[in-house]
C-alpha cells in the first residue's frame, strides 16, 4: 500500500466532539474572537497591505513582557504570523462548519488580500525600497508562508482557483528574486528567520498539484541554503548537526518540529540523495524529546534534553507543527507508528493543553502539571526567557507572543485532514473520530460516516455510500495499543479481513450502501516514560490523576468572557503518589463520553497508605499527575514467618 496524497482541506468535517469544540472555539471563543481580543495586532494592522513594511520601521508595541536582549523593531514580521495562523484555522473552521456568517467574512478577507498582490504577483509584507535587501531580521519568506498555507486551505474549502493562482503567481515571483546562487542565508535565514524554510510546505504543495520539478529543485536549494547560514535560532536541521551524532536537539522547539517535513518532502521527491539518511538521523534525536502525551519538548528551547514528564515542557506551536510533521512521515512511509503519534498528540497534549471548561490556552505546558501561574515551578538552568508568562492559561499570551492561540485554531482542521488518505489500493483510514469524509476513487465519488465517539468508544459504525459500482480497498488503522479488534461488514468480501502490517483491509464490490462495525476492545494498559516512571491509559487516552486547584484572573479582555488565569495546587505538590504491583489490574472504568464526563478508579500508594485513586483523561485535567514512581517493595519480615 502507497500513500498517493493528502486530502484536501475540505474532505473530512466533523461531527461529535470534535464539531462541538470546534463550534465554541469558532462561535464563543478565541478562533473567533482573536481579532477583537487584539486589534491593534490584527485589525488595524494591515500588514500585507497599507502597512507593509519600509524604510520608516518603528517600535510595533506588541504588548510583550519585558525580556532579556528583545528589540521589537526587529520583530517586524511577527504579526504576519499571527494574521495568517488565526486566519488559516479561522477559514478552516468557518467553512468545515458552514457558518455562513463566517464564511461571508473570509470571503472578504481573501479578496482583500487577492487584490492587495503588486503587478508582479508579489504578495508579501514589504514595500519595494527595502524589499530582498533587509538590514534587520527578514521575514519575507515566513510571512507568505504562513500566508499561502491559509491560501490554499481557503481554495480547498471554497473552491476558487483564484486563491491557488495568486499562491502560483506569488512563489514564482520569490524564485526569481531569491534565485539559487544568492548568498546564502542572507537575508532569507538570519536569527529567528529558519522559520522560512518552511515556505517548502507550500513548495510541496504546488508539486503535488501541478507536478512541475522547479517547486522540488528550488526546495532542495532552500535547504542546501539554509544548511550554509549563519542563522542564530532554529538550526537543528542543518546537514552538519545532523551528521554529528554527538549533537542532540538543542535549540527553538517549534523550528524543530516544523522542519521535520522539510526533510520528509526532499526525501520523497530525491530518495538517491543523502535526503532520507538525513531525515531518519532527525527522527533518531527527536525520539528521546516526545513526552507520554505526545508533548514535543520545547518549553521554549529543547536544549539538548531528553523529555521529563516533569520536568520539561511543550509549547502549543511546537504541539501543532509536530501534528502537520507526523502527518508528513505517515504520508512518506505508511507507517502505523505515525499515525499513532497524530492521534496521541490531538488526543492528549493538545487537549490537555486547552482549559477544560473556558477558551483558553496554555502558552506551555508539561504532563505532569503542579502550577500554572506564569513561570516554571522549578528550576530551568540556562533559561532563555526570564519573564515568567508562558505557564498560564490565556486566549491570546499578548505578553509571550500571539502564535500559540492561532496555533491552536489550525490543530483541529489538520487532524481532520490526516483522519483519511488516498492510496494506489483505494482509502486509508489514519486516524478516528466522528466525521463524515468524501471523496473519489477511479472517479467513484465515495462518502463514509462515521459514528461512535472515538476515543471514548472503541465501537466504530461507517456507513459507505457510492454513486456506482466500484472495486476498491478501505484499509483500516489498527491503533498501537489495540491488542483486540473484530470487524463486521454486509459488503461481500474476497477473503476474511485480517491484520495486514497494521492494518484491517477490507476489499470488494462497493455499491449503494454498506455499512462496517469497526471493534477495538477499549483496556487498561501501561507505560514507563523515559525516567521509568509508570503511566497509564485507556485506549488512547492518557490518564491523570488530578490535583485540587483554586483560579486567579490576572488578565480580563477586551471581549467579555476572556481572561488569563493562574493556577495554583489546593494541596502540597508533587503529591506524595506511587504506583502498585496491583495498580494496573485494579483500574476500573467508572464512566466515559467525553474529556469532563471521563472517570476511572484504581488502587495507589497515596502518603504511604493503599487508596482508590481516580484518574481522569489528561484532556480534562487542569493540574495533574501522570508519571508514577513505583512504590518501595515491602521489607522482608526479620522474624521469618
Amino acid at each position: 500500500m502507497n500513500i498517493t496524497g493528502y486530502g484536501p482541506a475540505d474532505a473530512c468535517v466533523p461531527r461529535g466532539w470534535i464539531q462541538d469544540q470546534m463550534s465554541s472555539d469558532l462561535h464563543s471563543g478565541f478562533v473567533g474572537c482573536l481579532d477583537r481580543l487584539v486589534p491593534l495586532l490584527i485589525r488595524d494592522d494591515d500588514i500585507y497591505g497599507r502597512d507593509r513594511r519600509g524604510s520608516d520601521l518603528k517600535n510595533l508595541s506588541l504588548g510583550l513582557a519585558p525580556d532579556d536582549g528583545l528589540n521589537e523593531t526587529e520583530l517586524q514580521w511577527w504579526n504576519s504570523e499571527t494574521q495568517s495562523q488565526w486566519r488559516d484555522g479561522w477559514l478552516r473552521h468557518a467553512f468545515l462548519l458552514k457558518n455562513r456568517e463566517t464564511m461571508a467574512a473570509g470571503e472578504k478577507y481573501v479578496q482583500a488580500i487577492l487584490d492587495s498582490a503588486d503587478a508582479d504577483g508579489y504578495l508579501g509584507i514589504y514595500r519595494p525600497e527595502i524589499r530582498y535587501r533587509y538590514e534587520f531580521e527578514g521575514g519575507d519568506l515566513w510571512a507568505q508562508t504562513t500566508l499561502f498555507r491559509a491560501l490554499l486551505g481557503y481554495r480547498d474549502l471554497a473552491g476558487r482557483e483564484q486563491a491557488l493562482e495568486a499562491v502560483r503567481r506569488g512563489v514564482d515571483v520569490t524564485m526569481r528574486s531569491y534565485p539559487p546562487g544568492h548568498p546564502a542565508g542572507t537575508p532569507l535565514f538570519c536569527r529567528e528567520q529558519t522559520h522560512g524554510l518552511n515556505f517548502i510546505d507550500i513548495l510541496e504543495r504546488l508539486y503535488d498539484l501541478d507536478g512541475e520539478a522547479k517547486y522540488a529543485d528550488y526546495a532542495a536549494w532552500l535547504y542546501e541554503a539554509y544548511s550554509d547560514s549563519p542563522a542564530a535560532i532554529g538550526d537543528d536541521a542543518r546537514r552538519n548537526h545532523l551528521l554529528d551524532e554527538s549533537r542532540p536537539l538543542a535549540d527553538h522547539g517549534v523550528h524543530a518540529w516544523e522542519h521535520i517535513r522539510v526533510l520528509a518532502f526532499l526525501a520523497r521527491v530525491f530518495p538517491n540523495r543523502d535526503y532520507p539518511d538525513l531525515l531518519n538521523r532527525y527522527l533518531e534525536k527527536a525520539q528521546t524529546c516526545i513526552c507520554p502525551s505526545g508533548g514535543a519538548l520545547g518549553d521554549e528551547w529543547i536544549g539538548g534534553r531528553s523529555a521529563d514528564t516533569r520536568l520539561t515542557g511543550y509549547e502549543y506551536c511546537s504541539l501543532t507543527e509536530a501534528l502537520h510533521s507526523w502527518s508528513a512521515l505517515w504520508r512518506l512511509t505508511a507507517d502505523p507508528d505515525f499515525a499513532d503519534r497524530i492521534e496521541n498528540v490531538f488526543l492528549n497534549a493538545a487537549q490537555g493543553a486547552r482549559h477544560p471548561t473556558e477558551s483558553a490556552i496554555a502558552y506551555l505546558k508539561t504532563d505532569d502539571c503542579y502550577s500554572m501561574t506564569g513561570g516554571f515551578p522549578f528550576h530551568q538552568p540556562g533559561a532563555k526567557h526570564h519573564t515568567p508568562v508562558r505557564y498560564k492559561y490565556s486566549p491570546v499570551h499578548q505578553d509571550a507572543a500571539v502564535c500559540c492561540a492561532p496555533n491552536a485554531g489550525r490543530i483541529h482542521p489538520y487532524y481532520l485532514q490526516a483522519m483519511w488518505f488516498p492510496a494506489d489500493t483505494g482509502l486509508v483510514k489514519t486516524c478516528y473520530g466522528d466525521s463524515v469524509f468524501e471523496s473519489q476513487v477511479n472517479g467513484c465519488r465515495v462518502r463514509i460516516e462515521e459514528s461512535g465517539g472515538y476515543p471514548f468508544s472503541g465501537e466504530l459504525d461507517f456507513t459507505v455510500q457510492t454513486d456506482r459500482p466500484e472495486d476498491f480497498t478501505i484499509s483500516f488503522r489498527i491503533p498501537g495499543w489495540c491488542r483486540e479488534w473484530r470487524i463486521d461488514t454486509d459488503l461481500e468480501t474476497d477473503s476474511d479481513p485480517v491484520d495486514e502490517n497494521g492494518f484491517i483491509a477490507v476489499h470488494g464490490r462497493w455499491s449503494g450502501t454498506r455499512r462496517i462495525r469497526l471493534s477495538f476492545r477499549l483496556a487498561f494498559h501501561e507505560e514507563r516514560d523515559l525516567q521509568g516512571r509508570a503511566c497509564f491509559r485507556y485506549g488512547a487516552l492518557l490518564l491523570a490523576v488530578p490535583i485540587e486547584h483554586t483560579e486567579e484572573t490576572v488578565r480580563t479582555w477586551p471581549v467579555p468572557g476572556f481572561r488569563d488565569i493562574h493556577c495554583r495546587p489546593a494541596e502540597p505538590v508533587p503529591p506524595d503518589i506511587q504506583c502498585l504491583p496491583s495498580t494496573l489490574d485494579s483500574l476500573e472504568l467508572i464512566r466515559s463520553g467525553s474529556y469532563g464526563d471521563f472517570l476511572a478508579r484504581g488502587m495507589m500508594l497515596r502518603n504511604g497508605r493503599p487508596e482508590p485513586t481516580d484518574f481522569r483523561a489528561i484532556g480534562g485535567t487542569v493540574l495533574r499527575q501522570v508519571s508514577f514512581q513505583d512504590a518501595p517493595a515491602p521489607e522482608p519480615d526479620s522474624t521469618g514467618d
